[in-house]
């Protein structure tokens, strides 16, 4: 579904940017679940707002139903200047991952109309990019991806890394170190190109499966379609009386079925010859 599309099946009721946000980012499944949330934050109104020096601490009044009568519930909110993150005790974003209708509240009452990003997960994204997709496939050597195979390989190469600094704290740091360096490098713009990669993989076609060490007569992969045939399992001999009693049962009540029926079919016509 694309943005256009999804904007007209799902129009903006509210002038928040926070709502355009996630509309724009998350799934429809979970964007109604933001929605649903921040509806609900009419029932809400800010009690009391205690203000420190780094956190300020919020009350949220909530009016639940209990059964057939109204109840106010009081909630704790923590705000954090610096990072702008919101704790609330209900810790509906801990185990949904959905925002709370109680941390709206304090977002909207501190004017921040962009949400920050801790609290859009890459998981519920319309754009997320599954792990899966990048796994190498191989039914015959020219089915191969170069950026599958490349992924595979970092893969690989990233897991010895950790089994070698797991034990220590020094190469932990520098192995984190590194990786934040890498991260924010890559972000901007200073990596490779994909098409310097596929250059790469030209020119040495098969330096991805020995990069796995695969030798190259295996690398042919049979059809996956191509089954081996239906077998049976060996059954213990607990399991063959039960079924033996199963099937003695069912041929008895076949036989008394067919019996009744006999007899009532003879009652009957004795009825018939009186």
């Amino acid at each position: 579904m694309t943005n256009s599309v999804f904007l007209l099946v799902h129009p903006m009721h509210s002038c928040y940017e926070m709502k355009k946000q996630f509309q724009r980012t998350y799934m429809t499944a979970k964007f109604k679940k933001f929605q649903r949330e921040l509806l609900g934050k009419i029932s809400c109104d800010l009690s009391s707002c205690k203000k420190g020096v780094d956190i300020s601490k919020d009350e949220v009044a909530e009016d639940v139903m209990f059964e057939e009568s109204r109840r106010c519930v009081t909630f704790n909110v923590c705000f954090h200047k610096d990072t702008s993150e919101v704790d609330c005790n209900c810790r509906l974003f801990e185990y949904r991952g959905i925002l709370c209708r109680h941390q709206i509240v304090v977002f909207i009452h501190k004017k921040l109309n962009q949400i920050p990003d801790k609290y859009i997960l890459r998981m519920w994204s319309k754009n997320v990019k599954i792990s899966h997709t990048e796994v190498r496939i191989s039914y015959d050597n020219g089915a191969m991806k170069s950026k599958a195979c490349c992924f595979a390989k970092m893969c690989n190469a990233f897991y010895e890394v950790t089994e070698l600094a797991e034990d220590s704290e020094d190469r932990y740091e520098k192995v984190m170190e590194r990786m934040y360096e890498l991260n924010i490098s890559f972000k901007e713009g200073s990596c490779r190109s994909n098409e310097d990669i596929s250059k790469v993989h030209q020119k040495n076609p098969t330096s991805c499966a020995n990069g796995f060490g695969i030798p190259k007569e295996s690398i042919n992969i049979l059809d996956p379609s191509k089954r081996r045939p239906p077998y049976k399992r060996k059954q213990s001999k607990v399991e063959k009386v039960i079924k033996k009693r199963k099937e003695s049962k069912k041929k008895t009540h076949t036989t008394s079925n067919k019996e009744n029926m006999h007899k009532q079919i003879d009652e009957s016509v004795e009825k018939v010859v009186v």
